[in-house]
């Protein structure tokens, strides 16, 4: 008689997990009538994992879980299943079939996707491997790696893709060619942008340069500032900053540098003159000084600190030059932060959307909401998800600060004081309702806990979803849960609340909260079969008559709550555009009913005049 198989323990399982060998194959994108076949539409592919291990291991009761950003829909071999969790999370777990593994036997799982394959860098790392009641295992061969000389990421668990026709092209009338390194490389060195003299080269270029025919300044001595009176210096000081860092620092006997004030210029405009007996810079405001040298800096020659002499003037060409960082997906620190407003400074960009709240992370600490970066900030291998969120995008079992994390509230006033100095606007966005999974979970389990103490009136006060909700949905990142729902009121009470503690942390660093960002993209499908909405739907006085109005009828609510603390909305196109202008606040549509919005954007892509201005401000909450 067979004895019973002991249990695995977290020993073997971890000892299996270490010396797992995991691959990932891409073996090709399909044509349309393949992926017909598999009952896809016009786009897929196939792919294998192949699991090579270092020793035998015959019990059934493991899982590997992995992130797979395009769903599998079809596994091609009896001896396994894949299922989709949530997001981009998939398990693998063996049928009934399968024996066991074998030392040195390659097990190979074939399966078919959605969508095409055309990077290796969409194949995620940190694989895992589960069995029951154990702690999660990271399989090491999944783990990233680093080129050793350039620091480079390495993936080795990925079978190159070598073969074009199968790998890179979309389909048989897919002209597009590989963009290998010796591609791109020559790509460039057809530009005319490659041929351009280097030492005199300014990002964005100015409106005109007039070089003079002298010799080169030599700032070997550092710059001597003889005049600023009319100017708050500490608002200059981190142009002048970046200049020390490359060589030229402000010294007594340093070359002369005079700010001079021009108010007739525009917001953000100078001139710069760079003579043999000194240089000066004209403007209105600190911001224009502060371009100025950040002009001076570009045309800097490191080797010998001169630059040519040189009549340059200029103005910002577009009110909103921004840059977007997503710190939701994967965290980045405050430093990271500091060092981009530093290269946005130099290339005068002056607007961070700082991306802090999505499905996969929230990233900034809320007073009272303690649960959104006690879990919301975290992911980990907690399926019922009440320490952490599930692991998305390769983050692996266990929380990870190199991708966790979350800005203190002293961390985002340094951030906001740090960005403010260099001119820049801070434009905070927590994307709602949709991508909010990160929130949606931190409330739900917020409730549980203050259900378990007794507080059923605090359990729902912040809660964003309805546990009677029976809509079926897929975002387009696959969740099934990650929308608000904004027929509860706790919503809106979450949502005022998550509002007035950003604003009270500008006003601490004595930035105002004047624009604020709620997404409001990609809402799929939900509330269909929601208690809530349909009672909403028969009860309200908004004239929201059915469900295909609720995303316009938050965002319009959302609007106004804002309008009322005296901050301009902004959103994503594809969800502010479903909004109604008779419900907006009446600011918007006294801007908007008398001017047509291809006549605005017209506006704002010549100079900037002071009316302009105001409109362009009003044109980013359409675009």
């Amino acid at each position: 008689m067979q004895q019973p198989i002991k249990p695995l323990s977290q020993s073997q399982l971890q000892q299996f997990a270490q010396t797992l060998d995991i691959s990932y194959q891409l073996q090709q994108n399909l044509t349309a009538k393949q992926c017909q076949q598999y009952q896809l539409d016009s786009r897929c592919f196939s792919a294998t994992i192949n699991l090579t291990p270092q020793q035998n291991l015959n019990h059934q009761d493991w899982a590997i879980y992995f992130s797979h950003i395009r769903p599998i829909t079809q596994v091609l071999n009896d001896d396994f299943i894949i299922e989709r969790i949530q997001g981009d999370l998939h398990r693998i777990k063996p049928t009934s079939s399968f024996v066991g593994f074998n030392h040195g036997q390659t097990e190979q799982i074939s399966f078919i996707a959605e969508l095409w394959q055309l990077s290796e860098s969409d194949i995620m790392p940190n694989y895992y491997m589960t069995a029951d009641q154990l702690t999660a295992e990271l399989i090491l061969s999944t783990q990233l790696q680093a080129e050793s000389v350039t620091g480079m990421e390495l993936k080795p668990y990925i079978v190159a893709f070598d073969d074009y026709q199968k790998q890179y092209q979309r389909s048989p009338d897919d002209l597009h060619p590989q963009l290998t390194a010796e591609y791109l490389f020559s790509q460039n060195q057809r530009s005319s942008l490659s041929k351009q003299a280097g030492l005199q080269a300014i990002i964005p270029t100015p409106a005109s340069i007039e070089w003079l025919a002298t010799e080169p300044l030599n700032l070997q001595s550092g710059i001597k500032i003889v005049s600023a009176k009319d100017f708050d210096i500490s608002f200059i000081q981190p142009a002048l900053a970046r200049l020390q860092q490359l060589g030229v620092a402000t010294q007594p006997q340093g070359v002369p540098l005079s700010f001079v004030k021009q108010a007739e210029l525009h917001h953000g405009a100078y001139q710069l003159k760079i003579a043999p007996n000194g240089i000066t810079i004209l403007s209105s405001d600190e911001q224009g000084i502060s371009y100025g040298l950040a002009s001076l800096t570009s045309l800097l020659v490191p080797q010998t600190l001169t630059v040519n002499s040189a009549n340059i003037s200029d103005q910002p060409h577009y009110l909103y030059r921004g840059m977007h960082l997503d710190v939701a997906r994967n965290f980045h620190n405050k430093a990271t932060v500091f060092t981009l407003l530093d290269q946005m400074a130099a290339l005068k960009l002056n607007k961070l959307h700082l991306h802090m709240a999505d499905d996969e992370g929230w990233r900034l600490q809320i007073d009272g909401l303690a649960e959104l970066t006690e879990i919301g900030s975290k992911r980990c291998h907690d399926l019922a998800e009440n320490s952490c969120l599930l692991p998305q995008l390769g983050s692996g079992p266990q929380s990870n600060p190199e991708i966790d994390g979350f800005y203190s509230q002293q961390d985002y006033i340094d951030i906001l004081q740090y960005a403010a100095a260099r001119h820049i606007d801070i434009l905070p966005s927590m994307d709602m309702p949709g991508h909010s999974r990160a929130a949606v979970k931190a409330m739900e389990a917020r409730s549980r806990q203050l259900t378990a103490q007794g507080d059923e009136v605090g359990a729902a006060q912040y809660l964003l979803s309805e546990s009677d909700d029976t809509t079926q949905y897929l975002s387009i990142q696959n969740y099934s849960d990650n929308t608000i729902n904004v027929c509860l009121e706790s919503s809106y009470v979450f949502i005022d609340k998550v509002i007035n503690e950003i604003a009270k942390l500008h006003q601490q660093a004595g930035v105002p909260l004047t624009q604020y960002h709620i997404g409001a993209d990609e809402t799929a499908g939900a509330w269909l079969d929601s208690p809530a909405c349909h009672q909403f739907i028969e009860n309200n006085d908004f004239g929201v008559t059915d469900t295909s109005q609720l995303g316009a009828y938050f965002i319009e609510r959302i609007s106004q709550i804002l309008n009322d603390k005296g901050i301009m909305v902004a959103g994503w196109s594809d969800g502010m555009s479903h909004t109604r202008l008779a419900n907006m606040p009446l600011k918007y549509k006294a801007m908007f009913g008398k001017i047509s919005l291809l006549v605005a954007i017209k506006w704002c892509t010549n100079r900037l005049t002071k009316v302009g201005r105001r409109y362009c401000q009003y044109l980013k909450y359409f675009t």
